[in-house]
């Protein structure tokens, strides 16, 4: 499952945590991993190996996961560090041939780039692949959120929908005056 944002957002890493850490505490209880493709995340080691160097072949997959401490997942992270920042990026190819690998063992969650910000996202979605729109309230505009899903539609693989994450914020203006509030 590819989820994305509009514009770059740690809301889509936040709903790939609660979904993967659901899955995993689920009664299916089918391994998952987050990989974070997004270079604006920050995710994992920092200059550790991940989906780029599993993908140029630099590192094997379990060389390049981390487990999340808590939720009973796994991370891939980007990746990219110093070392291999000379050397080309992996083609969509390869990357694609990575996250194949590993859905056939677990469930994906992929924190993909803001589609409005970057073609990436629409070429990490492919047929037989699911995106979600991930939209931050209040902070995603409806013209943004409309833009969004009509380049997730057009994409090769199935748009499910959206998914609202209520920043810290608005949760708290919803507690302090309780969600049936006129005000």
């Amino acid at each position: 499952m590819l989820l994305v944002a509009p514009r770059g957002t740690r809301a889509v890493l936040d709903a790939a945590r609660r979904l993967a850490g659901a899955g995993a505490a689920g009664p299916a209880r089918r391994p998952a991993v987050v990989v974070v493709a997004d270079p604006a995340v920050a995710a994992g080691a920092a200059g550790g190996p991940g989906l780029l160097e599993v993908a140029a072949g630099r590192c094997t997959l379990a060389e390049a996961m981390v487990p999340d401490p808590v939720g009973g997942f796994d991370w891939l992270p980007l990746g990219g560090s110093d070392e291999s920042a000379a050397r080309p990026r992996p083609r969509r190819a390869a990357l694609s041939a990575v996250l194949e690998r590993l859905a056939a063992t677990r469930d994906v969650l992929v924190a993909a780039p803001a589609v409005l910000e970057s073609v990436e996202a629409l070429d990490l979605s492919g047929p037989g692949r699911v995106s979600v729109l991930v939209a931050e309230a209040p902070g995603t505009s409806n013209q943004e959120v409309r833009e969004a899903e009509r380049l997730l539609r057009m994409a090769a693989g199935e748009y499910l929908g959206r998914i609202v994450m209520a920043t810290k914020g608005s949760a708290m203006n919803v507690a302090a005056r309780g969600p049936w509030s006129r005000r």
